[in-house]
């Protein structure tokens, strides 16, 4: 029988019919897209694509790029083109810092209001950028040894950090966009941030919210974790971070809710109990943390292993597939006259796109999920490494 449910997170509403599961070809009807043979010939894929030749994302191409803001070099190797990432401004940008910022009024307002008024035309104000995961054309930041794959994600640290300087940026949204079905443009693995002069919706709901939604999600899902994350509420809320408590191993436990995928000492990765998509998930940080871009070391190192396992997982499940990925972080602190009075927990989700979306979802907002949460997460569980 099919259910209603409404994301615990965001509210979004969805509809499972997991019957629609059983019909030929209903599961998957998009297709992977074939990775390039090599990286300076033509891409085989530039007719759906924005270059006409050589990928600008790899190395020795960089002139066909916008002019660099930061890079990591490649200790490894020497030579002016050997990069681990490098970080640009992307070439067309949906919003520009030098368009005119008429957002200072809108600053003394509340933020429906401040929203209300961005209703009407404004220039788009803002920072469209473009991190490269790699010089590698086919190789996403799963596929790649731990210490790459944290330098992706110290990268992309630096860069939220750096922009939240800039008081007129209140929110830097991080995403990925893998395969031309998920959006991509550029098949070379890459990262792309758009830093806002507003806080979109959905995240103000989850930042201003008394109490952490994302801790309620994990007492409930999963109640070992009760003790480990931080309860957050208005009135005990601090203008610092708590202490680090201990963390337990989650990774042992025999106990999990029905769409546990898997978890570390750190992080647990949860099947969303109302997805978008097939096989949607999200990974938590097991403890209430706020800011990505204060992640240690040693939880990236952490992050980037479960990152692997599950995807290396996903694969043998599904095949390669066109995804989002999305890091969800509290707002920018400068913006806020308590800096420690977030709710926001930060997490990362992905998208899977496996099926296209139908009128009926186009039209009332509502997406019909065909593999319930909590098949997928047992079809992903029994899927052996």
């Amino acid at each position: 029988m099919s259910e209603f449910r409404a994301d615990p997170l965001f509210g979004n509403p969805c509809l499972i019919v997991p019957e629609k599961a059983t019909r030929p070809n209903r599961v998957r009807v998009t297709q992977a897209s074939p990775r390039a043979q090599s990286v300076h010939l033509s891409h085989p894929l530039e007719d759906q694509l924005d270059y006409p030749g050589p990928c600008p994302y790899c190395p020795g191409n960089e002139a066909f790029s916008s002019p660099e803001i930061y890079r990591t070099q490649d200790l490894a190797s020497a030579g002016p083109n050997r990069w681990q990432t490098r970080v640009f401004a992307h070439r067309h940008p949906a919003m520009k810092l030098e368009a005119p910022d008429l957002f200072t009024d809108l600053k003394a307002l509340g933020h429906s209001e401040a929203l209300s008024a961005l209703l009407t035309s404004k220039p788009g104000f803002g920072v469209h950028e473009v991190i490269v995961e790699s010089p590698n054309h086919n190789a996403p930041f799963w596929e790649m040894d731990v210490e790459r794959s944290i330098q992706v994600f110290k990268t992309l640290q630096k860069r939220m950090s750096d922009l939240y300087q800039d008081r007129r940026l209140l929110y830097v949204q991080l995403f990925k966009n893998h395969q031309t079905a998920a959006g991509t443009h550029h098949e070379h693995p890459h990262f792309e941030l758009l830093g806002m002069p507003f806080i979109p919706e959905p995240v103000m709901r989850l930042n201003s919210a008394r109490e952490c939604q994302v801790c309620e999600v994990l007492r409930k899902e999963e109640p070992d974790l009760m003790g480990q994350a931080n309860r957050s509420t208005q009135n005990e809320r601090m203008s610092t971070p708590p202490p680090r408590k201990k963390k337990a191993d989650l990774s042992s436990r025999r106990a999990h809710s029905e769409r546990f995928m898997t978890a570390t000492t750190q992080f647990v990765a949860l099947m969303d109990y109302a997805p978008e998509y097939d096989y949607q998930f999200s990974i938590y940080p097991s403890q209430h943390h706020s800011n990505f871009q204060d992640a240690t070391e040693d939880e990236l190192r952490d992050l980037s292993r479960l990152v692997s396992q599950i995807f290396t997982r996903l694969n043998r499940l599904l095949g390669e597939f066109a995804l989002n990925i999305v890091i969800f972080s509290a707002p920018n602190p400068l913006g806020f006259a308590n800096p420690g009075s977030s709710s926001m927990h930060w997490f990362v989700r992905v998208y899977p796109r496996l099926i296209r979306k139908t009128g009926f979802e186009i039209a009332t907002g509502i997406p019909v999920v065909r593999v319930a949460p909590e098949d997928a997460a047992r079809a992903f569980r029994e899927k052996e490494l």
